[in-house]
């Protein structure tokens, strides 16, 4: 059996298009053989794209000039959780006359007036209140809340802190902007409930869940001073010194976050404070978010009386 002939480096590790394949001198055989995806029409690699990055990257050759990522993409790139985890249609908009681009797995747009754009890791991205105003024609309302969160708040990151993206200021301007468009009645909606310092779309489903249910709305990231420093729970209420922490999964499966999590616990609770604790469980069913909330306000009653701040 004849033995394939492996891709060279300079091939590796990247989308290419036939073009560059055959400067390489890879022929069409070759592309067409185990090994070689083809994640857009036109554009191959050695493997299927992991992550929305890494399918921004791919379809970047097939660009043109006044092409840049758009829409719930867009989003994705500056940081914004995705209800789909970027699985969808990868959306580009196209400022001008020309015809949008088309394909399988693209959703294409176009806007007849230039979109302010900016470099995201090497790829032209429309800025972000634009993009958050592109999805409100895509997302829910909830989904445009977390997104919105997420844009106006600093990002941390196994490379540091990336402050916000845009301020509310921003996105009203991006509103006004386009009157118009689809979707703009859903964002006004969602501007009210926007707010910084928020560090995960599961936090501004438990801060939604919370207000919902008339409870008086948390405060993110407030200042507690636990002796020797200072934390910030992920939302609080100050008056009663109770804090909220959203728990996902990794904080059990890592021992080294679980560790610092029960010594995060017994600072603020030394400190004076009570902490819940939260795990996505408790805002599943319609019967766990009741259990979970009335838990909430039972534990606000005590609080109340042993504060002495009776109503």
């Amino acid at each position: 059996m004849r033995r394939l002939r492996p891709l060279l480096d300079e091939l590796r590790d990247r989308a290419f298009t036939r073009a560059e394949a055959a400067a390489a001198g890879v022929g069409d055989g070759r592309l067409r053989g185990p090994g070689v995806v083809r994640p857009f029409r036109g554009i191959y690699r050695d493997a299927t794209p992991r992550d929305l990055l890494e399918r921004c990257e791919a379809l970047a050759p097939r660009l043109a000039a006044s092409d840049a990522f758009s829409h719930s993409t867009a989003l994705g790139l500056w940081g914004a959780p995705l209800a789909d985890d970027g699985r969808g249609p990868v959306h580009v908009t196209r400022s001008g006359s020309s015809s949008r681009i088309t394909g399988a797995g693209i959703s294409g747009h176009r806007s007849t007036l230039p979109l302010p754009t900016e470099l995201v890791l090497g790829l032209r991205v429309v800025a972000p209140a634009v993009a958050w105003r592109q999805a409100a024609e895509q997302l829910s309302l909830d989904d445009l809340i977390a997104a919105g969160d997420a844009i106006m708040s600093e990002r941390i990151t196994a490379s540091g802190r990336t402050p916000p993206r845009t301020d509310v200021a921003g996105l009203r301007r991006a509103l006004d902007a386009a009157p118009g468009a689809r979707g703009t009645a859903n964002a006004w909606l969602a501007v009210p409930w926007i707010r910084e310092g928020v560090h995960s779309r599961a936090e501004t489903r438990l801060r939604l869940v919370l207000v919902r249910d008339g409870l008086p709305e948390p405060v993110t990231q407030h200042p507690v001073d636990v002796g020797g420093g200072v934390l910030h729970p992920d939302l609080a209420w100050p008056e009663l010194r109770i804090g909220l922490e959203y728990e996902g999964d990794e904080h059990r499966l890592d021992r080294a976050r679980w560790r610092a999590d029960i010594t995060r616990r017994e600072r603020f609770e030394a400190a004076g404070w009570r902490v819940i604790r939260v795990h996505h469980e408790h805002l599943g069913s319609p019967s766990a978010r009741a259990e979970f909330l009335t838990r909430v306000r039972v534990i606000r009653w005590t609080r109340e009386v042993e504060l002495g701040l009776g109503r």
